[in-house]
């Protein structure tokens, strides 16, 4: 009797381990390859799809203006994602940009890859095709836009709207490969209309939370592949001075950044006569106040991991959260 109770409770368990009100997304495996161009292919019609979003902004949990449709699928090595977003072609914002600075009609992906609820990656394409990645923290609160992934990404604008396509290697990101579903969130902004639209439901005066994403559930596959997570960056400049009667000095310098992520709560990084020439130039500001200019930090072994002094609790834009 007592085997017969705890196989009933086992098995209502596993039907129930996702609420009726939980948003799913099942991921399937295909054995074709899938080209990133912003084409509706025909392995696509085999994919999960999800097309009901609704707005968080300007009206909450009212139906978007305009229809759009995610779908996801899996290759060996990587997880790929087609949304389609409905729009008269006229009022597509179509702007340029370059990588985690653009605007106009956007599209993105979130994903939480630990299921940790705290923690998740986005990656968002507007409509002609420039790209942001970020890293998500404290429950969304916060967000590290130093964090650049390799991943692929490619738009096309038709007369009812536009398509875009993405490609992210698994070995591109971290993830908890003994998972059965990671959290999962799709998001679209619409210029013209001011209207923001999200797959999960949030509340109106938290906004996006990753603790309530819904689920990508992995069907009768799992992600395995795996990078190594070393990057090394070697740098070599030399100078080279004029003396006198023809005769030059040289001054080779060389230096070396080196960051390892062996496991996903373990980093290391190391730099030897880093070089202060790898980013672009600051801006030029003309100043005649008493106070000094300040220029925030951008090299990499500098800002790598800099969300650990961020303070919790801050939200974006928004006065709902502020730090202790």
């Amino acid at each position: 009797m007592n085997k017969s109770v705890f196989l009933l409770l086992l098995l209502t368990g596993a039907v129930s381990a996702f609420s009726q009100d939980e948003k799913i997304l099942r991921l399937k495996k295909t054995p074709n390859k899938i080209i990133v161009d912003g084409v509706m292919e025909p392995a696509w019609n085999t994919a999960d799809s999800v097309a009901d979003f609704t707005q968080l902004r300007p009206y909450y949990g009212k139906q978007p203006t305009h229809r759009t449709v995610a779908r996801v699928l899996s290759s060996e090595s990587s997880l790929f994602c087609l949304i389609t977003c409905y729009e008269p072609k006229d009022k597509i914002q179509q702007t340029t940009g370059k990588l985690d600075d653009s605007g106009g009609d956007v599209v993105s992906i979130m994903l939480d890859t630990f299921d940790d609820k705290r923690t998740a990656y986005k990656f968002a394409v507007i409509a002609t095709g420039v790209r942001s990645d970020a890293r998500m923290l404290d429950d969304a609160r916060n967000r590290d836009y130093s964090w650049d992934g390799i991943w692929f990404a490619r738009t096309k604008i038709y007369d009812w709207g536009y398509r875009v396509e993405m490609e992210i290697p698994n070995k591109s990101i971290q993830y908890d490969e003994k998972l059965q579903y990671w959290g999962l969130d799709f998001d679209r902004w619409i210029p013209y209309c001011t209207e923001d639209i999200y797959w999960a439901k949030y509340l109106e005066n938290e906004g996006r939370r990753i603790s309530k994403f819904g689920r990508l559930v992995f069907e009768n596959m799992r992600p395995t592949v795996k990078g190594l997570h070393l990057e090394i960056y070697p740098v070599g400049i030399s100078k080279l001075a004029y003396l006198h009667d023809h005769k030059y000095k040289g001054e080779p310098e060389a230096g070396i950044d080196l960051f390892y992520n062996p496991s996903p709560k373990l980093t290391i990084q190391f730099t030897a006569n880093p070089d202060f020439a790898q980013i672009e130039a600051n801006p030029f500001q003309f100043n005649i106040s008493r106070y000094e200019s300040y220029y925030s930090e951008r090299r990499p072994f500098f800002i790598e991991g800099n969300e650990i002094f961020m303070a919790p609790g801050k939200q974006q834009r928004t006065g709902f959260y502020k730090p202790l």
